[in-house]
């Protein structure tokens, strides 16, 4: 079995140099294989290794690894009925808490 480093949750400006990231943001520009990512702090071009079931105004969570201003995506979830000022509010006080882990 195969067992990957857990994905650090992230929000754009606070990637570092983090092995795998979560983000979750909203597919804002859609091409073959590849769509860019905006979750409001910063953008991303996420690369997959398919076409992504994914169309520009979806909110999706990403789970992969960053290279520069890319993130090669492992997973690509589509979230639906996502509160995302919720779920800003969550991040925020996580962080604030816990410090960026």
């Amino acid at each position: 079995m195969i067992r990957r480093i857990p994905a650090a949750i992230r929000r754009i400006e606070d990637i570092t140099d983090e092995p795998r990231v979560s983000v979750v943001g909203t597919v804002i520009k859609r091409g073959e294989a590849e769509f860019m990512l905006d979750d409001g702090t910063g953008q991303l071009t996420v690369i997959t290794p398919e076409d992504p079931a994914v169309s520009e105004r979806d909110v999706v969570r990403v789970i992969g690894k960053v290279y520069g201003t890319t993130l090669e995506a492992e997973i690509v979830c589509p979230l639906k009925d996502i509160n995302m000022q919720l779920y800003i509010k969550m991040y925020e006080l996580r962080k604030r808490i816990y410090g960026t882990q």
